[in-house]
């Protein structure tokens, strides 16, 4: 959803993004930002996307502008997340950043033997999670640049996400922090 809560916005296989006004609109808006839409994450200024075989995490606004490429990986990103002015992005070249979108100062993070799968960030920023193909998770310090905890054989071990049989879904809930107590 648009952060006043007036748009729904998908992003398809086929690499259309697509604007809806409303639950009732049945004629979206349709930008076509690469061949295959692999990941994307909403912010209350922008639309970020990682599309197949770009390597980038291009902006959008929210009328379907382009703002430019975010930052960029050396294989294809899978999978966004978003917190404020902070944006966490996962790759198939196994490495993951947090990104300051006003400053577009990064921090990287290494460490996974695989592909990665899911990302979230907590809402101050300070902590992200991550899981892999290699078949853990891990809680990141993004400041310090070190794993707080790793949990093995979490999920199927994998060298490809699209290959991958284990589908994950990392989140931080608003009401607290992400921290090792958690995993």
């Amino acid at each position: 959803y648009s952060p006043d809560g007036e748009k729904v916005v998908s992003l398809g296989c086929d690499g259309e993004l697509r604007t809806w006004t409303g639950l009732d609109d049945d004629d979206c808006e349709n930008f076509l930002v690469g061949d295959e839409g692999l990941s994307m994450a909403v912010s209350t200024k922008r639309i970020y996307v990682g599309a197949s075989q770009s390597n980038l995490v291009q902006a959008y606004s929210w009328e379907g502008d382009s703002e430019g490429v975010t930052t960029r990986f050396t294989a294809d990103v899978t999978c966004l997340a978003v917190s404020g002015d902070l944006l966490a992005a996962g790759s198939a070249d196994m490495t993951l950043k947090v990104v300051n979108t006003s400053t577009f100062s990064e921090t990287v993070l290494e460490g996974h033997q695989g592909p990665i799968l899911s990302v979230a960030i907590t809402g101050e920023g300070d902590c992200v999670a991550s899981a892999s193909c290699d078949g853990s998770v891990k809680l990141w310090d993004v400041k310090t640049k070190t794993v707080l905890k790793t949990v093995t054989e979490v999920v199927a071990k994998s060298n490809d996400v699209t290959n991958s049989s284990s589908t994950v879904g990392l989140a931080d809930r608003k009401s607290t922090r992400l921290n090792s107590s958690h995993l």
